[in-house]
């Protein structure tokens, strides 16, 4: 199955891609929980009737879903540059001209990481990493950004990655 799975003192945590409407949905939800309820951030695209955030890109991207004895906890996306709507988004913002010779499809990008304030501390991001990192192998990526807040900097290097460009307003 595409399920990650680890189990820590009497905790069980996995992680799968949200293939259905109904898992994405789970992805939005966790979403506004974190960055609108928590962390108080506005973004116009927000849906704060459904309680939802969503925008262009998760129509053609993979989402991964953490949860925590079944209840999720934590979700992260990755787009690929086959993708049009992505390529735009991102192209200039990462210099993305410098990989031509790369495949488009073999280049990802993560974003939206997010974890509920309880499970922060816990196996729940290893897992779903673990989980993007098997899907991405599968899929043949070859490079893998992450556009993140730069108060996340030191967060993504314990899993790889390296500051690529200066941060962007």
């Amino acid at each position: 199955t595409d399920r990650m799975t680890v189990v820590s003192a009497m905790s069980e945590y996995t992680a799968a891609i949200a293939y259905t409407e109904e898992e994405r949905v789970v992805a939005y939800r966790l979403r506004y929980s974190v960055y609108i309820e928590e962390q108080k951030k506005q973004y116009p695209e927000a849906d704060h009737q459904r309680r939802w955030l969503t925008d262009l890109l998760d129509v053609s991207s993979a989402i991964v879903i953490g949860k925590n004895s079944g209840e999720p906890c934590g979700t992260v996306r990755a787009s690929f540059l086959d993708s049009e709507v992505v390529k735009r988004t991102y192209e200039e913002q990462l210099g993305l001209s410098r990989f031509a010779r790369v495949e488009p499809k073999a280049i990802g990008i993560c974003s939206r990481l997010a974890v509920l304030r309880s499970h922060r501390a816990t196996p729940v991001s290893s897992v779903i990493f673990s989980e993007l990192y098997r899907y991405g192998s599968e899929r043949g990526t070859q490079i893998c950004f992450v556009a993140c807040a730069s108060g996340l900097r030191s967060f993504f290097v314990q899993y790889g990655f390296r500051e690529y460009l200066p941060p962007f307003s």
